[in-house]
């Protein structure tokens, strides 16, 4: 039997625009929480930091080794430190420490999306975007169609075979966007296959 994902499509079904998202990571302790974050081009990202615990930027190789040399040209921080992700830093990691206490254990990591700008979806005669991709948690789908029709959306694993049914509806032109759950997914690659009356398109995804 086909897994309908109805993703509450009757209250959470909406056109809309996608803003940039604001991500806290906090001092907990000796930790810093979230440690792991996955963002996108445009997103705001807070990093508490403090005379007691300093923030470092370090490069992978540093943060590998638990060590603290700064990065050149990285962040250097004894308070709370606020920067915008910009385009340059699509598809790479950036890593920090606290300064004092990285021995510890205590360091984070920021991967940068490389997926292209929600806003990109318009320029084709439909589309759609999975982010964050990678996913950590649940994330969001954005689909874009420019003709009313019947869109189907379909999960594959990397050998072909039918994981979830994800949409089958018919829809009117618009941008929408609903959850998009992964809890009844194991971590892993998946081709995510977007097909309507005028023709089909598929992306890669990745559940971590």
């Amino acid at each position: 039997m086909k897994r309908i994902l109805l993703f509450c499509l009757s209250v959470c079904l909406f056109v809309t625009s996608v803003t940039a998202a604001t991500i806290n990571i906090n001092i907990v302790g000796f930790s810093y929480s979230p440690d792991l974050v996955t963002v996108n081009v445009g997103d705001v990202i807070i990093i508490q930091s403090e005379p007691f615990h300093p923030l470092v930027q370090v490069s992978q190789t540093t943060w590998n080794a638990n060590g603290n040399t700064p990065l050149p040209g990285g962040f250097n921080e004894t308070s709370t430190y606020t920067f915008t992700v910009e385009a340059s830093m699509a598809g790479t990691s950036i890593f920090f420490v606290c300064g004092n206490h990285v021995a510890s254990g205590m360091k984070g990591r920021i991967n940068v999306n490389v997926i292209a700008g929600i806003s990109e979806n318009r320029l084709r005669e439909f589309n759609f975007t999975v982010y964050p991709n990678p996913v950590v948690a649940d994330a969001w789908l954005n689909v874009s169609v420019k003709k009313a029709g019947r869109i189907l959306m379909t999960i594959y694993d990397m050998q072909g075979r039918i994981v979830q049914q994800v949409i089958d509806m018919n829809v009117q032109p618009g941008e929408f966007t609903l959850p998009f759950k992964t809890a009844t997914l194991q971590r892993g690659t998946y081709i995510l296959q977007m097909r309507t009356t005028q023709g089909m398109i598929q992306k890669q995804i990745v559940l971590q």
